[in-house]
């Protein structure tokens, strides 16, 4: 099992899909309950848009192995693409459960909050994201658009909130406001 898992990372070293995909399921054959192997063939099918087979090869890999990243990771995306926000959060938890500072878990965390939250939430959260995030220049190119996007989240939140917070004392009069930011 050992040298098929070797040969299988190879092969997907020099992108050869379909031999590490065989590879894999060869391992698998002889060990049904590898972690690897089963997260590896649910990749194969998230590629060929399989997403309940993914799926299940995905949640059989978290059974055996629950802490591992990627598989949370991509049990989220592919539970997104099947329309299940629920079991997507809970895949993003528990991900973050395992690394808070999960970049990818936390910029998912963002996105579902966005399209299933309040804009303040996914504001908040997108906050956290730019704070763990490393510089610009050495952002992860997979998350360069989503980095970006978060940038512009965090940004805009501010100035409306800003803007927010000039009208709401505007009409104040100057003691009042002198009141308020000794508090």
């Amino acid at each position: 099992v050992d040298q098929m898992v070797a040969a299988a990372d190879r092969a997907v070293q020099q992108q050869s899909w379909v031999e590490a995909e065989r590879l894999w399921g060869d391992v698998l054959r002889l060990s049904p309950r590898h972690p690897r192997a089963l997260y590896s063939l649910g990749m194969h099918a998230f590629q060929r848009s399989a997403f309940k087979r993914s799926r299940e090869l995905l949640e059989k890999s978290r059974s055996h192995e629950p802490g591992f990243l990627p598989t949370l990771n991509a049990l989220s995306v592919v539970h997104n693409r099947l329309g299940n926000a629920e079991a997507e959060i809970e895949a993003i938890d528990a991900a973050l459960s395992v690394e808070p500072y999960f970049l990818p878990g936390l910029v998912a965390k963002a996105v579902w909050l966005e399209k299933n939250s309040t804009r303040a939430a996914a504001a908040a959260m997108y906050r956290n994201v730019m704070r763990v995030a490393p510089a610009e220049p050495h952002w992860p190119h997979s998350l360069r658009a989503q980095l970006l996007h978060a940038r512009d989240v965090v940004e805009r939140h501010s100035r409306a909130y800003e803007a927010y917070l000039g009208e709401q004392i505007a009409g104040l009069p100057v003691h009042s406001v002198a009141d308020a930011l000794r508090l």
